[in-house]
């Protein structure tokens, strides 16, 4: 299943858990069709995950847009697709790789706490 193109009616902040990449709130942003991830640590500044793996500021291209995947075998998670790249961010490594064989798809999986999302801190 493939949420990219279901309509965003507010934006919400979750917490991704994983590794050095996660920490920290962000937000997803309709763009395109796909998704722009803003980091909300520091929210005087605009940094979007790119990819690279790394927060930077906007960019007007593919770099910075995501595809947001459910796997099949997992609704409560998700995986990321870039677009500039067409590769997957790994939740395990914080590496980018092609599309992983479904017994992989758990290191690709990102989380998100339903008991810590915070939708109206804006």
């Amino acid at each position: 299943m493939d949420v990219s193109n279901k309509e965003v009616k507010r934006p919400e902040l979750y917490p991704i858990q994983g590794g050095s990449i996660s920490r920290g709130l962000i937000k997803f942003i309709k763009s395109k069709g796909y998704y722009r991830i803003q980091s909300m640590v520091d929210r005087n500044n605009e940094y979007y995950l790119d990819s690279s793996g790394n927060y930077s500021v906007f960019k007007n291209d593919n770099s910075q847009l995501w595809q947001v995947c459910v796997p099949e075998n997992n609704a409560s998670d998700f995986m990321l697709k870039n677009i500039g790249t067409g590769l997957y961010l790994s939740s395990y490594d914080l590496k980018f790789y092609e599309k992983p064989q479904v017994e992989k798809e758990p290191n690709f999986c990102w989380h998100i706490g339903y008991s810590n999302v915070y939708g109206n801190d804006f």
